[in-house]
């Protein structure tokens, strides 16, 4: 019974994946979800759940103990969407199983040539799909699908390159980078390029490359902060004229959170609360970035940086937890991981995470949250440790999980 409720949900998810992706990228939420839904069972019966996720908890429960001081009127919302968040996310990551996993990376391959397929014909399927639409509010949202699929990139090409399926991984690896170009967001190709490196450094150097990946990730919330202050003030930030306008935003944005940080008393050990940053941004107004056709938030919805935004929120307490989940998360991948490919599929996650986490992303973007969940979910369910490696023989398999070292 419980088998066939997994089958079902993670099924269904299957199904609304490339509708998520190509049309509808929040709802990215909802196919997580399922996949949560399906693993609620194996909560029973799983033990203690390991130290890094624990301290992932501790951060998550500190966030919704913020909601008490924030002043973002729907701050008290939150603390239910974080305890919904936590449980589904730690009984998705006990769903299913490597055939079920199946379903889920065929969808994301199918999403794939679809996103790609939209970028060849600059968005054919969402112009003659209801309801119509803003075309440049169209555009931004492939772009964001496109966001949600490259994380899904590392496991097919790790599951393509067991298998020995080169033609087919090229013509992945080629879609995501035709993708990642397209629809004028800039983080996409960056965070691209950034797993391409990462995967080729840690497959020649796979425990440096890992090493180098975590302390990558953590030295950010000491280097964002350093970078913000060292910037010139709002007012000269706002007179540049080169440069996309959303890199000169972001700038901006960095500059005016720093500057606010300190604003408060204990505000820099305890923070200002969860999306106090959005209520900052309500508070400062519009500015007129040159070239910009009308005005911006000088803070829009979400800081566009984890590492500013962790800072500004939830202070040095919700710093120290964030660093030390990662470090103790570090510290059981490089316990856990015995293969070079594997390893290589981490950085190169780990890599776009890092990227989109310093330009782009938002802890209360709940797809942005999701998406590198679902990449992760998929990369636990090909790991080693889920059965014999990939391959039709004894010798391809010992060929294809070639040892660390």
């Amino acid at each position: 019974m419980k088998r066939a409720v997994a089958t079902g949900l993670i099924g269904l998810a299957a199904v609304l994946l490339p509708v998520a992706l190509v049309l509808s990228h929040r709802n990215l939420v909802i196919v997580f979800g399922l996949i949560g839904l399906a693993g609620l069972s194996s909560l029973w019966g799983r033990g203690r759940p390991s130290e890094w996720v624990l301290w992932l908890f501790g951060l998550m429960a500190y966030a919704s103990l913020t909601c008490l001081w924030s002043p973002y009127e729907d701050a008290l919302m939150w603390p239910g969407y974080l305890l919904a968040l936590g449980v589904l996310s730690y009984a998705a990551m006990g769903a299913g199983d490597r055939q079920l996993s199946t379903f889920i990376l065929g969808a994301g391959a199918l999403s794939l040539v679809l996103l790609t397929f939209e970028a060849a014909t600059g968005g054919l399927i969402r112009d003659i799909t209801p309801p119509e639409s803003r075309p440049d509010k169209d555009y931004i949202a492939s772009g964001r699908g496109v966001t949600a699929a490259l994380y899904l990139g590392p496991v097919l090409l790790l599951v393509l390159t067991r298998y020995r399926r080169w033609v087919a991984a090229c013509i992945v690896l080629l879609c995501l980078g035709i993708a990642a170009a397209s629809f004028g967001i800039t983080a996409n190709i960056v965070a691209f390029m950034a797993a391409c490196i990462a995967a080729l450094f840690t497959y020649r150097w796979p425990r440096l490359g890992l090493r180098l990946m975590v302390v990558g990730a953590g030295v950010g919330f000491f280097i964002m902060p350093l970078f913000a202050l060292s910037l010139p003030p709002v007012e000269t930030l706002l007179a540049l004229e080169e440069g996309p306008i959303s890199w000169r935003s972001r700038l901006v944005i960095a500059k005016a959170v720093v500057t606010y940080l300190p604003d408060e008393p204990l505000a820099l050990i305890f923070g200002h609360g969860v999306e106090s940053a959005r209520s900052l941004g309500e508070e400062l107004g519009h500015v007129r970035l040159f070239g910009a056709i009308e005005p911006l938030h000088m803070i829009p919805s979400h800081p566009h940086n984890l590492y500013l935004q962790t800072w500004y929120e939830l202070g040095l307490v919700g710093v120290c937890l964030s660093v030390t989940a990662l470090w103790r998360g570090g510290q059981a991948i490089l316990a856990g991981v015995s293969t070079r490919d594997m390893a290589a599929a981490i950085a190169a996650l780990g890599g776009m995470i890092t990227v989109f986490a310093s330009v782009d992303a938002s802890f209360w973007t709940l797809w942005r949250v999701v998406a590198p969940l679902l990449g992760i979910w998929l990369l636990l369910h090909r790991s080693p440790e889920k059965g014999r490696p990939i391959g039709d023989s004894t010798a391809s398999s010992i060929q294809a999980d070639r040892p660390m070292g």
